[in-house]
């Protein structure tokens, strides 16, 4: 036989006969008894007789409204101590049943912290200059896309390998400077006569040439934005131009002096007997072998201008941002996984505790015992919030009948002055205030001590 059981039963079945017994009381409660006429002739005669009416500071008159009090709290003193009867049966429950009702706020106050957490994550993260950069170089990208009809070439830039260039850029310049190595590795070979040297001067050619075919081809496409007459002679990039000009006539003009000297040495000694003795002649003509040398190199360079110019936008600006705008979207990808990661942690967390309150509350929802002990304190709360109805219905009926026949005789008499409290000062109204003030009585005022008393 479990005990324990047997006792919160009873407990259950005295609980449920405590508000069964409210019940009864409402029911059988007797009426609360009107006011006479002639105890309203009294108390208005009395107001009239001291030469002023004073209001308290709910806008009441003190006769009448302490005789409602009055009568009010001798209906209400039964069936308190009823209520009371009914508290102390449902004591034991109380404090699993606060804790069971307070579990949706919790829940609720779980969410909204789980938010506030993401939120200063979100705040941190748009303070944080990798945020702020992005917003900036992305207002100032949109701003070029609105200025242009397409979006950039972009084929010679790119944001995922240094220095932003592009590998099949990279790539194809470099298939360029092989086409020099094989134009200009043969000449400075006969020049220096030292393959190794002649192979690092061979590289630095052909690095120079793609670099300077590289800027003449973008300066050519961007010659607008750059040396146009918009564009203040302040402003105007002539140092780079002319410097990569300069470097194409020293490239093509060291390239053809060593080609001629070559020639040079190979003739002066053309005069000789190979290993039989017989005299041979090398047939050798400088000046086209030169013309030739040349001719390759200045080709070499137009490729690489037309491949500069195609692979660029004309508009430098327009890419300068893009590309700024790329960097910082990447930056801001990375910095919004690492807001993402703490971001769903922090929901993950606070999803636990709230699945641990959800199964807290179905624990709750499954108990008989604490479902009738919620019903019965319902149902008190029914009974007690009819009584209050009751009551107040009553003095707004009975004051109102006080109140209109206080104002019938105000209309009849003059010299009456009427005054309200406002926190402890007596402030004079006019008859036309007072009859538009509001009364009743609210729930506060019937829970006050003076109505309902020390029961």
């Amino acid at each position: 036989m479990d005990v324990l059981a047997d006792n919160v039963s009873s407990q259950i079945d005295e609980l449920k006969s405590a508000a069964d017994s409210l019940k009864q009381h409402f029911e059988e409660a007797i009426p609360l008894v009107p006011i006479s006429e002639d105890e309203i002739g009294t108390i208005v005669a009395a107001e009239i007789g001291q030469g002023a009416i004073m209001l308290d500071n709910d806008g009441l008159i003190s006769g009448a409204r302490n005789i409602l009090y009055a009568r009010i709290k001798a209906y209400l003193q039964d069936f308190e101590k009823v209520r009371q009867a009914f508290n102390a049966k449902f004591q034991p429950f109380q404090g699993q049943i606060t804790i069971y009702e307070a579990i949706p706020a919790t829940i609720a106050k779980l969410a909204a912290d789980g938010e506030a957490e993401i939120a200063e994550l979100k705040r941190a993260l748009d303070n944080d200059r990798v945020g702020e950069d992005y917003r900036n170089d992305k207002a100032r990208y949109d701003d070029q896309l609105a200025r242009h009809a397409h979006r950039p070439n972009m084929k010679a830039v790119s944001v995922k390998f240094p220095f932003d260039v592009n590998p099949i850029y990279l790539v194809i310049m470099l298939l360029l400077g092989t086409a020099e190595w094989f134009i200009n590795y043969d000449t400075l070979f006969e020049f220096f006569g030292i393959p190794i040297i002649a192979i690092g001067a061979t590289l630095i050619l052909a690095l120079c040439l793609a670099v300077i075919a590289h800027q003449h081809g973008v300066d050519l496409k961007q010659w607008k934005k750059k040396f146009g007459p918009g564009v203040e002679n302040k402003n105007r990039p002539y140092g780079v131009f002319l410097l990569a000009t300069a470097g194409l006539i020293g490239l093509i003009t060291v390239t053809g002096w060593m080609r001629f000297q070559s020639l040079e040495s190979v003739i002066q000694s053309q005069s000789g007997a190979n290993i039989i003795g017989t005299q041979y002649t090398v047939q050798i003509d400088p000046e086209r072998e030169v013309i030739i040398s040349l001719g390759a190199n200045a080709l070499a360079w137009l490729v690489g201008v037309f491949i500069s110019y195609f692979a660029h936008d004309p508009d430098p600006t327009y890419v300068h941002t893009a590309v700024d705008f790329l960097k910082a979207e990447k930056k801001f990808k990375k910095k919004k996984a690492e807001f993402d990661k703490e971001a769903n942690r922090i929901r993950h967390n606070y999803k636990e505790k709230i699945e641990e309150e959800n199964r807290r509350q179905r624990k709750f929802e499954t108990s008989d015992t604490l479902r009738d002990a919620i019903n019965s304190r319902d149902q008190a709360d029914r009974y007690e919030a009819m009584f209050n109805d009751r009551a107040k219905a009553f003095f707004l009926i009975q004051y109102g009948r006080f109140r209109s026949e206080l104002l019938r005789a105000l209309q009849s008499r003059t010299g009456i002055s009427i005054f309200k409290s406002e926190k402890g000062t007596a402030v004079p109204i006019s008859l036309t205030d007072f009859q538009a003030l509001p009364f009743g009585i609210s729930e506060e005022q019937l829970a006050n001590k003076n109505v309902r008393g020390n029961i």
